[in-house]
């Protein structure tokens, strides 16, 4: 996929979650008073594709008519400002914004195939961030480029080649992880699908989800939480993890949802039971399990984990009933709940799959479901109303100066 296209993606997701397609009043209801300016006007903040990250003031992101420099825009996608960052400096590339929260914007230079963290603070100015460009300044360099997971203003936590890493700002020098076990290392896996619920699909709260390294050419095991600065790690459940099975992973609300553990590496079958994990209790349960699912409807495997208000949203392999969702009841095991079928929003992915097979649905969130659908020339995006069950809008990727929606 496109690198553009994978910016679109994550911004939608991102904005989505910020403002549940913003065409909610406080309480979560039309607002039948808006004009058609307005109601454009929040759209844009959903579908704008023009950064990669942001914080409650203002997004960020590469200019693209100038590599070297970084791109300020408003919440709706308009250019604000452009700021130069390596004018005049040759052989250094500027490779992305790796992090951006309120206090500050990490990005990450390519300088002679060394990779440097680099900051520049912000402060706000009538809602909305100034960048002190002039007090930028190198944090620390890598062998090779870094995710940024997680920063504040004592701590930086990221994964280089997957593996996991802290970098403590005060003292300036890298901690280890688990000290009490020093020949154990952690790893952040691809095959971990994390969505985060609250803050746009940003980790604000410091809880980094990691497997335990087990040795080259060995599959990391195990699913672990550990507290940015603490340096301690809480295993969670056992698992193996491979690069054909994902486990799906939500968080919200100090609690996280997971589902298709592995048992037995030999077969790599998956468990699609799923579990809680209550951060502050510190205890593990079974919230549903697969049999009681599968006495609903059948199904080859889940294949990611949505939280809509206080219902779970189960998307399956199915091609007639893709999605479930049922209760979330704090503490209890929901075996006996009540899982129903999403049946208008599966009728209309079927409809939409009547035209095209490539659909894709990207989040589910504040009664709004956001769906992609590709093909060889464009991509096409959709909302629907989970609530009203009906289409909000759409637009198509490749009309941005032309937008229509419904």
């Amino acid at each position: 996929m496109k690198k553009g296209m994978m910016t679109l993606i994550i911004f939608i997701i991102v904005m989505f979650s910020l403002f549940g397609c913003s065409i909610q009043d406080k309480n979560h209801g039309f607002n039948e008073s808006k004009t058609e300016t307005d109601e454009l006007k929040d759209k844009n903040k959903i579908i704008t594709a023009l950064n990669n990250k942001h914080n409650q003031y203002n997004a960020y992101r590469i200019c693209e008519e100038n590599e070297n420099a970084i791109q300020q825009l408003n919440l709706e996608g308009k250019p604000v400002h452009t700021f130069e960052i390596t004018k005049g400096q040759k052989d250094i590339t500027l490779l992305k914004i790796a992090y951006v929260t309120n206090e500050e914007i990490l990005y990450i230079l390519d300088k002679d195939d060394k990779f440097e963290l680099w900051t520049i603070p912000l402060i706000q100015n009538s809602n909305k961030d100034e960048v002190q460009t002039e007090k930028k300044k190198l944090i620390f360099r890598t062998i090779d480029i870094i995710d940024v997971l997680y920063a504040d203003t004592n701590y930086i936590a990221y994964k280089e080649n997957l593996n996991y890493a802290e970098f403590n700002r005060t003292q300036q020098k890298k901690i280890l992880i688990n000290a009490d076990s020093k020949k154990s290392s952690y790893c952040q896996p691809n095959s971990f699908n994390i969505r985060v619920v609250q803050s746009g699909n940003i980790n604000d709260d410091g809880m980094i989800l990691l497997a335990k390294n087990m040795g080259k050419n060995q599959y990391p095991k195990n699913i672990y939480v550990h507290k940015v600065g603490t340096e301690k790690v809480d295993k969670i459940v056992d698992t193996y993890t491979s690069k054909n099975c994902i486990i799906n992973i939500v968080s919200f609300n100090d609690k996280i949802y997971y589902t298709g553990l592995i048992k037995n590496w030999r077969n790599e079958k998956q468990s699609w039971d799923i579990w809680c994990y209550d951060y502050k209790a510190n205890r593990n349960y079974c919230v549903v399990q697969e049999k009681h699912i599968k006495d609903m409807v059948s199904f080859s495997r889940i294949n990611a984990l949505f939280i809509n208000g206080n219902k779970i949203w189960v998307e399956i392999e199915n091609e007639k009933c893709k999605f479930l969702y049922y209760p979330i009841v704090a503490g209890k095991n929901q075996q006996e709940s009540t899982i129903e079928k999403a049946t208008k929003l599966n009728q209309y992915i079927r409809s939409l799959k009547n035209r095209s097979m490539d659909i894709t649905v990207l989040n589910i969130n504040n009664n709004k479901c956001i769906i992609m659908e590709s093909s060889a020339s464009n991509f096409r995006f959709y909302c629907y109303d989970i609530k009203n069950e009906k289409e909000c809008w759409k637009f198509d990727e490749d009309s941005t100066k032309n937008r229509e929606y419904l």
